[in-house]
């Protein structure tokens, strides 16, 4: 297996990508396309971890190679988004009781482990909803992600848990940048990054809060967001639940 047999099978997953961001208007064809997308870019990694293996003693080979994994890697992470958001809005809810705040718990303590970013579960009142929990903690873990990806370098990131009204509340603020009011609905729409991109290198799709947008209104819920005082943003999901009383943290 040559590299750029490799290249030309990469690129030709890519290409498909590319033209999966171009076709987003309808989540069945969505979900079917990247179900198909599944195989060629697991196909894909093969190919280059066996010409990685066959070529090893080649600095630029293996260098080459790790460059097309992680590729591959951004590519496999945008097919289950897609696959995430498609389910979201087209499947109803099952109706398991998630905890919410263990559901935070988990995700902020895995972040921790992986980023830079200094996270704080402050405030984390114990507290349950109705429905899916796959998705419940795919929600949670993409609003907490989000705000650690696009926070300021080794800044704060602080997400709390509470019930107010019949809702269970979930509000996770960072700091960076200032932002302006006009610029929030945007974060909420697929494939928009920060500053008006598309899909970038670094792995953001621009897919994670509108994913968790679709998730919480399948659950009849909302999120939203807001500019932080100071720089960054405040982002507030909201879901029809209710506190667990003496609920404990295990």
């Amino acid at each position: 297996m040559t590299v750029l047999a490799v290249l030309v099978a990469v690129a030709a997953v890519a290409g498909w990508c590319a033209a999966l961001r171009r076709l987003k208007r309808r989540d069945a064809f969505l979900s079917h396309v990247a179900h198909e997308l599944r195989g060629p870019v697991a196909a894909s990694r093969i190919l280059v971890e066996v010409a990685v293996e066959k070529h090893a003693d080649s600095e630029e080979v293996v260098e080459l190679g790790g460059k097309l994994l992680r590729l591959g890697d951004r590519q496999h992470g945008l097919i289950e988004s897609l696959l995430a958001l498609a389910y979201a809005r087209r499947e109803a809810p099952g109706k398991e009781a998630v905890r919410v705040d263990l559901a935070v718990r988990d995700i902020v303590a895995d972040l921790s482990r992986r980023e830079s970013a200094t996270l704080l579960a402050a405030e984390s009142v114990p507290a349950e909803v109705r429905g899916e929990r796959r998705l419940i903690e795919v929600l949670v873990a993409n609003v907490v992600d989000n705000a650690v990806r696009h926070g300021a370098p080794g800044g704060t990131v602080v997400v709390r848990t509470g019930c107010a009204n019949g809702r269970v509340e979930l509000t996770v603020e960072n700091q960076g940048e200032r932002l302006r009011p006009r610029d929030v609905p945007g974060f909420f729409t697929p494939f928009l990054r920060r500053g008006g991109k598309g899909v970038g290198l670094d792995g953001s799709a621009g897919l994670g809060l509108p994913i968790a947008k679709a998730i919480a209104e399948a659950h009849g819920g909302t999120v939203t967001a807001r500019p932080r005082e100071g720089g960054g943003l405040v982002v507030t999901v909201r879901l029809p639940g209710r506190a667990v009383l003496g609920g404990s943290a295990d």
